[in-house]
């Protein structure tokens, strides 16, 4: 009998060692198993963020680059954010590009401009080694971007707030967010590139 309850402290106290020790290690690691589930430096396998602006003949995707390639656009829509009244969500159009932005005022009165969706409507661009771009396929897109991550559905509409009619998307590099709009036939109508959050 007191053999029996030997054992049984013994198997208790190991169940316990163990579970204080799994609770230890993460502790100890619980930034480091944070920084890898939340890294910030994902790097795309299809295509490059500057492969992105290199086929619409900008140095990058910022709303000042943006500015100088493609001057004054073709419309304006201006609306004032319903959630901050300090912002202003802009809506340039431009030759076969749509481009979202924030413009921000900050504390001192002075404004800063960040770049929130920049949409393709155009057939002229195509992008990566498999030309994907508007008239694609399905099919086409889903092969391209094979290595990369699929955008979960649920997570797709944190997306839909500036490209309401998103169908799919895919993790570019730092976590930007690649983004496709298909008609019936599974074709694309419209894709996007949304940054990171800023």
């Amino acid at each position: 009998m007191k053999r029996r309850n030997s054992q049984s402290i013994v198997k208790l106290l190991h169940i316990i060692l163990i579970t204080l020790g799994a609770w230890l290690l993460y502790f100890c690691f619980e930034g480091q198993i944070l920084d890898y589930f939340n890294n910030k430096t994902y790097q795309a396998v299809y295509l490059s963020k500057d492969s992105y602006a290199k086929e619409l003949n900008l140095s990058a995707l910022e709303y000042d680059d943006i500015q100088k390639e493609y001057g004054a656009p073709e419309s304006i829509v201006r609306e004032q954010s319903p959630v901050n009244p300090d912002v202003m969500l802009i809506c340039n159009e431009y030759p076969g590009v749509l481009v979202q932005y924030s413009e921000v005022t900050e504390f001192n009165g002075a404004t800063t401009d960040y770049v929130c969706l920049v949409s393709i409507t155009g057939k002229e661009f195509r992008f990566g080694p498999l030309r994907i771009g508007i008239g694609s396929s399905r099919m086409q897109v889903r092969i391209a971007y094979l290595l990369d991550q699929r955008i979960a559905s649920d997570e797709l509409m944190y997306s839909a707030k500036y490209f309401p009619s998103v169908d799919e998307g895919f993790y570019g590099d730092d976590w930007s967010r690649i983004l496709f709009c298909y008609d019936d036939a599974g074709i694309v109508t419209s894709m996007a590139y949304e940054p990171p959050a800023f």
